[in-house]
């Protein structure tokens, strides 16, 4: 007799041939598929380096990841970046800060959905979602001793071919 916890084998049926049962390969840590791990894993460091690489020379943005995979335990908060904006660089550099020079700090959330999925990534992070996340968010804020002004929620989906990056997914009140 097999064990309760025992991992069920998913029937593939295909169109021609005969039907083959695939057994799931189980993460130690938390119960998903070995293969999710690492396609979620893959795709977080795809969104970190997006922002290492790409992001600055977006309007002279300077940004800086504080954090990846910040967990609680009221769960996980997958990147956190400081980005200076651009008044607030000339002001790091020792010149004079112009008007609106701020330092915000970004919460992102990465998402990852096949292609042609029902859901968007972005409708992925639902109400209770963002209140756990809310959560996790507060717990690393009251450690946080850098310049931030603000913090706003970012989140980033992966659709099967691209990263798109939602600025103010939602909103922390």
């Amino acid at each position: 007799m097999k064990a309760p916890d025992a991992p069920r084998p998913k029937l593939v049926i295909p169109l021609n041939g005969p039907v083959r049962r695939i057994w799931p390969e189980k993460n130690a840590n938390d119960g998903t598929s070995a293969s999710t791990k690492v396609r979620g894993d893959r795709i977080e460091r795809l969104a970190r380096d997006w922002w290492l690489s790409e992001y600055p020379g977006i309007s002279g943005k300077l940004v800086r990841v504080l954090a990846q995979n910040y967990r609680s335990r009221f769960g996980e908060i997958d990147l956190v970046v400081e980005e200076t904006h651009p008044a607030a660089i000339r002001e790091l550099a020792g010149g004079r800060a112009g008007v609106g020079s701020r330092v915000e700090l970004v919460m992102i959330e990465v998402r990852a959905r096949a292609k042609g999925s029902w859901v968007s990534g972005l409708e992925s992070v639902t109400f209770p979602k963002q209140l756990r996340l809310r959560k996790v968010i507060e717990k690393f804020l009251a450690r946080y001793q850098g310049k931030a002004q603000s913090v706003r929620c970012d989140v980033m989906e992966w659709d099967g071919e691209k990263l798109t990056h939602f600025p103010n997914a939602w909103r922390i009140q």
